[in-house]
Order: C-alpha cells, then sequence, then structure tokens
C-alpha cells in the first residue's frame, strides 16, 4: 500500500485531517511513554502522527532511539495510520531551539 493510499483510508476511516504531531520534551518527562499515551489516546482521531525531528536529535543517541521507538510503535500497533518524519529546522521558535 503506498503512503497515499494508507493516508487516504485513515482520513475516511477516523473522518479526520487532523495530523498528531509528536514533539516531546525530555526535559519534563520521558519521550517514549509520552509518545505512546498520545498516540494510544488519539489514534482513533487522527489521519497521521508527525514525530518533529529537531526535538528527538537534541537529545543525541537517547532521542534517536526514542524516535525510532515510536515510529516502531505505531507501525506496530496501528499500522494504518501514516506516519511523517517533520525534519525541517527553524521554521518556528520551538523547533529552532532544539
Amino acid at each position: 500500500m503506498t503512503f497515499q493510499q494508507k493516508l487516504n483510508n485513515a482520513i475516511k476511516k477516523n473522518n479526520s485531517l487532523l495530523c498528531v504531531g509528536l514533539d516531546p520534551d525530555l526535559d519534563k518527562i520521558p519521550i517514549f511513554e509520552f509518545n505512546k499515551t498520545i498516540i494510544d489516546e488519539t489514534a482513533d482521531l487522527v489521519c497521521c502522527f508527525k514525530p518533529q525531528f529537531a526535538f528527538y536529535a537534541s537529545h543525541g543517541l537517547q532521542g534517536i532511539k526514542a524516535l525510532i521507538q515510536t515510529i516502531a510503535y505505531i507501525h506496530l500497533k496501528y499500522p494504518q495510520i501514516p506516519v511523517i518524519l517533520d525534519a525541517k529546522r527553524g521554521d518556528i521558535g520551538s523547533t529552532a531551539e532544539q
């Protein structure tokens, strides 16, 4: 199945154009546990999930591992929901800060 087909199916199934950003702050909470909660609570409301790479990369290897774990969790538990990796930098204050 292509990304576009997966996205169209999720839009139709959940009747939603909502894309949930996963931009955790490791200084405040454990990344994966935060993401898992958000993913589980919103999976029936979204058309996709969008982790922002800068929030993970700013925490080095630990952050990258959490990103990989997050994406793997979505693919395993909610394979019908696509993931968009947001890799832009400096577009808004929070990503520029990271």
